[in-house]
């Protein structure tokens, strides 16, 4: 009776060891996160320091006029992703005016300096079915925007490699020369106009199997019944119409970037809009998939550094000085527009029901 009461009581032991195992591992996950990013900020201020240390004395000279254009900017350049997100909405069957679109695409822009970028969806998805739309399909459509935002991102940076990799190679980053040292890399270098022909070649031809893959993920992630319907109107043609906004919202991203340039004290010229635009689509882009980087932090910032400080006429000191700039810049804009559209776009009582209430 003893051994078999003995017995008894170690189970729950057991029991309660495989109950912690998964906070063990979550926590142990968390501590990898945090301490990923904070090696990476290390090694990022270490480059940083280094550079500063190189470049010209009194080469950066802060400009408020600019630095708050490219702030509208920044915020201008998050509008054709808010329209899209209200266009893979009406797909699923949820039609929401705009005005609660708006406060939820933007508000939720403060999610993703949480790492792993998880809120995002659960801000938009709670603002949507408050909204009147549904949560998952409002969470579901911040998987499809992102996506496809930043795959449109890699295929602009691919298709202005010609314009991001300088002539005069001896700044430019490791990888950039051995491109560029390449044979083929050359010529293609000599043709600037091939890389955007063919990257349009891929996207047109690769989008009828894109356009299905949503539409088959879309189909095991709803509930099942109409939504399963709805959720495959996910096609090629609404794939189609994301490249086409999110290209054009790459380059306000780099008005966004030229602006923060000129904005150091930089002679950055408005021609050279390709290069801001490669430049800053490179680094957004590692910053997304850097899922451990609360906002893509470090990571954004290093890729950044490194791509403009190979450009002519960027001092060293107005690399750096630029790619914290459009951080901070980037960071107190979305904070002031979702405070403002939080605030401002609320949904209205209902003065009707107010006035039946009290009668």
């Amino acid at each position: 009776m003893t051994q078999g009461s003995g017995d008894q009581r170690s189970e729950p032991v057991a029991g309660d060891v495989s109950r912690r195992s998964p906070s063990s591992r979550k926590r142990l996950w968390s501590i990898f996160k945090w301490s990923l990013t904070l090696l990476v900020l290390a090694f990022v201020a270490v480059r940083a320091k280094r550079l500063w240390d190189e470049g010209t004395a009194g080469g950066v000279e802060l400009h408020a006029g600019w630095l708050v254009l490219s702030g509208l900017l920044y915020a201008l350049g998050w509008l054709p992703s808010a329209w899209y997100y209200k266009a893979i909405l009406s797909r699923m069957g949820d039609e929401i005016a705009w005005r609660p679109i708006l406060r939820a695409y933007y508000c939720g822009l403060l999610g993703k300096y949480v790492p792993g970028k998880a809120l995002v969806p659960i801000i938009r998805g709670r603002m949507v079915a408050a909204a009147g739309g549904r949560f998952r399909a409002g969470a579901l459509a911040v998987v499809y925007d992102s996506v496809v935002f930043m795959g449109v991102g890699v295929e602009v940076s691919v298709a202005l490699l010609a314009f991001l990799i300088p002539k005069d190679l001896e700044k430019a980053p490791k990888l950039f020369r051995l491109f560029a040292e390449h044979p083929w890399g050359q010529w293609v270098l000599d043709h600037p106009i091939v890389l955007p022909i063919s990257v349009l070649i891929v996207v047109v031809a690769s989008l009828p199997v894109v356009g299905r893959l949503f539409a088959f993920v879309a189909a095991k992630l709803a509930p099942v019944g109409d939504d399963q319907t709805l959720t495959r109107r996910i096609d090629a043609s609404l794939i189609g119409q994301g490249f086409l906004v999110f290209s054009a919202a790459w380059f306000v991203h780099g008005l966004s970037l030229w602006a923060v340039l000129r904005g150091v004290g930089a002679n950055a010229a408005l021609s050279d809009l390709p290069t801001w635009t490669a430049c800053i689509a490179l680094p957004m882009t590692a910053g997304f998939i850097a899922l451990f980087a609360p906002g893509g932090v470090g990571v954004r910032e290093g890729v950044l550094i490194e791509v403009l400080k190979a450009q002519p006429g960027i001092d060293p000191r107005q690399a750096v000085a630029a790619a914290f700039a459009l951080r901070l810049v980037g960071l107190l804009t979305e904070v002031l527009v979702a405070v403002v559209l939080y605030y401002g776009l609320a949904p209205r009582p209902d003065r009707g029901a107010n006035v039946s209430s009290e009668v």
